[in-house]
């Protein structure tokens, strides 16, 4: 929350480029059969006045993704561990909102606190209760670098969307049954050899679409007029969170996702958000305490 108005600034965009290095996979919201697609939205390109289903990344990932980042941050700074399941949404995912018993009027003092305390908040935004805050940060698209997308993005390509585009395919198999605790009494074959008259237990093939590494994106963000400093500040600090931690979208734990990232602003502007954590951590833990018994 801003107490003086002198900190209020202007519309500020942060922009930057992305490399991928592995494969990337952004899952869309449906699948065919055992295969996973990826998410895409639907362009119109005007030099060749048709339509385009254009893979890219959404900036709700890139929200989700900066909003764990700076909330272990915070935690790992403070040396604090959260016990209650709200607070825990609340600062990993943005919090639920739950349905009011009673009366469900805005409590003033709780959302100054929060603002106050939490500068992760006042830019993501987030939800405790039956409160909600407005977050300060507009966070758009990685947008693909590809011969449809050359009408909106800085870098040019001659390369379709498609030649960016692979398949892959992965198995589960199951554990030995020693392994599990399973009781095998139940006519399960676990040591067949595969062959058709002797299968065994069946392996689970999934396919998925993914961007190739060497793919390039621009993504910006966005900050509103409101935005404090304090926010900014927090904001450049989640980007550089997120420079050195270099993955989005899903399976990074199977090395899928890695990216290098450089943005076009000075990162060291969020010592400012590092200094404050540091100066206010028994102010922060106390405001953490007081929301774990809301």
């Amino acid at each position: 929350m801003v107490d003086n108005l002198d900190e209020l600034g202007e519309v500020q965009t942060v922009s930057g480029n992305s490399t991928a290095i592995s494969q990337i996979h952004s899952g869309a919201d449906h699948q065919t059969g055992n295969r996973q697609l990826l998410r895409t939205e639907k362009i119109y390109r005007p030099s060749e006045d048709q339509f385009e289903d254009v893979p890219f990344i959404a900036g709700n990932s890139v929200r989700g993704h900066l909003r764990r980042l700076l909330a272990e941050d915070l935690l790992d700074r403070l040396d604090y561990t959260v016990r209650d399941e709200r607070l825990f949404h609340l600062l990993r995912a943005g919090g639920v909102l739950e349905k009011a018993s009673g009366n469900s009027n805005i409590d003033v003092e709780l959302r100054r606190e929060v603002r106050d305390a939490f500068p992760v908040i006042d830019l993501l935004g987030g939800s405790t209760g039956s409160q909600m805050f407005g977050g300060s940060v507009n966070v758009h698209h990685m947008i693909l670098v590809c011969e449809e997308n050359n009408w909106r993005t800085d870098e040019q390509s001659d390369i379709s969307w498609r030649q960016f585009v692979d398949k892959m395919f992965q198995t589960r198999r199951h554990d030995e049954p020693d392994d599990t605790g399973i009781d095998t009494d139940f006519g399960f074959n676990f040591d067949g050899d595969g062959s058709q008259e002797d299968p065994g237990s069946q392996k689970m093939i999934y396919h998925f679409d993914t961007i190739v590494p060497g793919a390039r994106f621009e993504h910006s963000v966005r900050t509103e007029s409101f935005t404090s400093e304090l926010a900014y500040s927090c904001l450049l600090h989640g980007l550089r969170l997120w420079q050195d931690d270099g993955i989005i979208g899903g399976m990074s734990a199977a090395g899928l996702g890695r990216i290098d990232i450089d943005y076009d602003a000075d990162l060291s502007q969020s010592d400012r958000y590092v200094d404050y954590v540091e100066e206010s951590g028994d102010e922060i833990i106390e405001a953490l305490d007081t929301l774990s018994k809301k």
